[in-house]
Order: C-alpha cells, then structure tokens, then sequence
C-alpha cells in the first residue's frame, strides 16, 4: 500500500479542490452541489470468461457536481466500495494433460474515483436525462483469493491476496435521471483498462492477468 498511498493523497485533495475552483468561476445560479450516492454492483472480468462469472458488490459516498458549460457537467465522486467476482469453470492444457476445475471467489474492498463528464440532452422544469463518460480510478486496500481447485489427484484450498493488486484505472459510460433537482438515478458500465491483479496458480502454464468489467446502478440525493 506504500506505493498507492500518495496517488490516493493525491485523488482527495483534487476532489477537494476542484469544487472550490468551480464556486469561483461560476455564477451562483451555475453553482455545483454536494450529493451522496449509493451503487449495487454486478462485477466480473473482461477476459477469462470461461471461468470468471458476475458476482454482486456495492459501493456508498460522495460526489460533487457543478456546470462548466451549457447543459455540460463535471461530476468526481468519491465511493467506498465492496465487490466480490465468483470463479467458477474448468481449465483445460489439452497439449500438457491438463485439467482442474475452479470454485471459489475473488473480494476486494477499496474505495473508487469517478470523474464523469456528462451532457444533459433532456433538461425539463421537473426531470433531466443526461449521457457521461470518463476515467474512474480503482484504490485496492484488500484484494482476496479464496477458491478451490478441484481435479482427479485431490483438492486444494487456496486462500491468499490476489498478486499486483493496488491501483486500477478504467474508463466509465452510462446514462443519468434527475427527479425534481434532488434524486438521481444511473446506470453505467466500467470496463478496466489496466490491470486489478494477477493469478499465477489456477493456470501454472498461463498466469492469469483479470481485468475489470462492472455494471453498476446508483441512487443518489443532490443538496
């Protein structure tokens, strides 16, 4: 963690700051505002597929929100999140015999960086429909293996920190609904474009290298 605690210093002060720069170039009609947010997560990998299936996870904090342009926004957001990935499949060396099937999961608790520019496109007196996309950055505090290999020879049980786990970057896209200038609603999807952490076990011939796949809805209040 030594490594990803400046770069995580780093993300909170610019949290900070970027509101208070927004208040001074806005007019107060344009104003940001404060809001809290809460997510239900589906989470998998992009890659290996045939045995990373979804598992549920959520995430709950902050965000701020101001006006830079016309019907334009920027949203960061800061979010304690929990996510769990579910391994379950086969692995098949057919050129080195070999075989095993995989039970178990991987958990990750850390917290989350969305810094999502969005575009209001329906902007009525009572609900607002916008579109966003940009980076999110993934802070990995813990990020946990517990599975079992199952083949013909025995069991294994493996229980151990996912390896070159720390800090992920992914790119972030999805739709938003604001009710009456307070709740909100979205849906988006993240799609990892480093890595979240490596397995050198499941498949000795071949370590695995998972990235990021997550579809999340959110619920929010804006103060």
């Amino acid at each position: 963690m030594k490594h990803v605690s400046p770069i995580l210093l780093f993300a909170l002060m610019l949290l900070i700051s970027l509101p208070v720069s927004a208040a001074g170039r806005h007019k107060k009609k344009d104003s940001g505002h404060i809001g809290i947010r809460v997510a239900y997560d589906l989470n998998r990998t992009t890659n290996y597929t045939d045995i990373v299936k979804w598992g549920s996870g959520g995430a709950i904090g902050m965000s701020y929100t101001f006006p830079f342009k016309q019907r334009w926004y920027f949203t960061p957001a800061l979010l304690f999140n929990y996510d769990k990935t579910i391994f379950n499949g086969e692995i098949n060396e057919p050129k080195y015999h070999y075989s095993r099937s995989i039970e178990g999961n991987m958990n990750n608790i850390g917290i989350r960086m969305p810094m999502d520019i969005g575009f209001c496109f329906i902007n009525g007196p009572k609900w607002q429909i916008s579109v966003f996309t940009g980076p999110q950055l993934f802070f990995n505090f813990k990020y946990k293996e517990v599975y079992d290999i199952i083949r013909n020879s025995g069991n294994e049980h493996i229980d151990r920190d996912l390896l070159n786990s720390g800090m992920e970057i992914g790119w972030n896209a999805g739709v938003a609904l604001n009710i009456a200038r307070h709740w909100h609603i979205q849906a988006d999807y993240t799609v990892g474009l480093s890595k979240m952490g490596m397995n050198d076990h499941i498949n000795v011939f071949h370590p695995m290298n998972f990235r990021r796949s997550q579809l999340s809805l959110g619920l929010g209040y804006d103060f």
